[in-house]
């Protein structure tokens, strides 16, 4: 079974959660257990993540997504790019290495990757293009062999017009959320379309009422705040991708694995309130941490230990919510 930690929520615009950077720059609320506040690029429609080399400055992807390590070539595919999963890697290393090896270091496809991944409004991705529009043509076809031959194993989708990426959203820097990215693209694809399209339409305003009816359905879908096309998408996602998705525990803006946070949510809610995620408390990212710490490696870790708070919402998830949390921590 997949293996959850718990983040806090906060899908600010320059977390990079749309095609195009619709929303613009600005920093973003922590994810994916480690987690950074820097704003990042463009989320792509959900699937494989390719890297730039790291003897370059900075990543990026083909969709583009902004995530985390790479997964090394053993073929002379070239060394510019480099994706995960690792079966990913194999399936591009086989079937699109002919493609993958245009984008090598030095090459136009890298100085196009680049240029994307710091542009932040639609107008900066269309210079991009202008500029090194060969870079753009490679690019383009790393991912058309990618679609054709390697869909399965990238992980990627016919949904062409959702483009969350929950990985680049949360800024987890690995695929954590891949799974529930592609369950939205396969069992909601016109509901997060539309929330995409809502989303673009933002053009970098901030705030984003299409980014806060986001952020207010992860946390309750009850929330006054949960409305429209936010409310459509969430509510297809947790009818229908509870297994491969999260939900927010409570109203203390931190979002577990669905049935964990659910029963967190009735039995816990004091203790993952007190961590102060929900209020931004800069000691949120400490606590998690530190309750993710716990479950790792056990109540009597050093960190677990150090952090009272984040080890009594441990607590009172091996108490009260075993059955439902243990298996996907």
């Amino acid at each position: 079974m997949k293996s959850w930690a718990w983040a806090a929520v906060g899908l600010l615009c320059g977390a990079g959660m749309v095609t195009g950077a619709a929303c613009g720059g600005g920093d973003t609320g922590s994810g994916g257990g480690s987690s950074s506040n820097n704003g990042g690029s463009g989320g792509g429609n959900g699937g494989s993540t390719v890297t730039v080399n790291p003897s370059n400055t900075g990543s990026a992807t083909t969709n583009p997504s902004n995530t985390g390590s790479s997964t090394s070539s053993s073929m002379d595919c070239g060394g510019g790019i480099m994706f995960m999963p690792a079966a990913c890697q194999t399936c591009a290393d086989n079937k699109c290495c002919a493609e993958t090896k245009v984008c090598d270091q030095g090459s136009d496809c890298l100085t196009y990757l680049s240029c994307i991944q710091n542009a932040t409004t639609q107008d900066e991705f269309d210079a991009c293009a202008t500029a090194t529009p060969k870079g753009k043509t490679d690019l383009d076809a790393v991912d058309a062999c990618l679609q054709k031959d390697c869909q399965t194993e990238c992980m990627l989708s016919s949904c062409t017009g959702d483009g969350l990426d929950w990985d680049a959203a949360f800024q987890t820097g690995d695929d954590t959320f891949a799974e529930c990215t592609k369950c939205d693209q396969d069992k909601c694809c016109a509901q997060f379309t539309a929330l995409t399209t809502d989303l673009q339409a933002c053009g970098g305003m901030d705030p984003c009422p299409a980014n806060d009816a986001t952020n207010a359905c992860i946390d309750d879908l009850t929330d006054a705040a949960c409305t429209g096309s936010a409310k459509d998408a969430i509510t297809c996602q947790e009818k229908n991708c509870t297994d491969e998705c999260f939900a927010g525990v409570c109203d203390a803006g931190v979002i577990g694995g669905t049935t964990c946070a659910v029963c967190e949510g009735k039995s816990c809610c004091t203790e993952f309130e007190a961590m102060g995620c929900g209020t931004m408390d800069p000691a949120c990212q400490g606590h998690l941490d530190a309750l993710n710490d716990c479950t790792a490696n056990g109540m009597a870790s050093a960190k677990c230990m150090a952090d009272p708070i984040g080890q009594a919402a441990a607590q009172c998830v091996v108490d009260k919510c075993d059955t439902e949390c243990m298996p996907k921590h």
